[in-house]
């Protein structure tokens, strides 16, 4: 578990293994933990090749904050 600030928002960002047996994958989970904010924002999916699927929890994540969470996750897997 690592925080970030992105925006004034307080951001946690987790990684947990992907709960299947015998799998290489893993799972990125990335939260606004600010007071009043939307909580739970993406899941980011990196199969055992690293290649990364991208669910948005949170309508209001834009682009951007994806782009950003993807390096964040990477970086946290290496």
């Amino acid at each position: 578990m690592s925080f970030y600030q992105r925006g004034g928002a307080l951001i946690d960002v987790s990684v947990l293994s992907d709960g299947i047996e015998g799998s290489e994958g893993w799972v990125v989970e990335v939260w606004d933990l600010t007071p009043g904010g939307p909580g739970e924002l993406l899941h980011i999916h990196f199969d055992s090749r690293g290649r990364a699927t991208v669910d948005r929890v949170a309508a209001s994540v834009d682009d951007d904050f994806v782009e950003w969470a993807l390096s964040v996750a990477r970086s946290e897997l290496a």
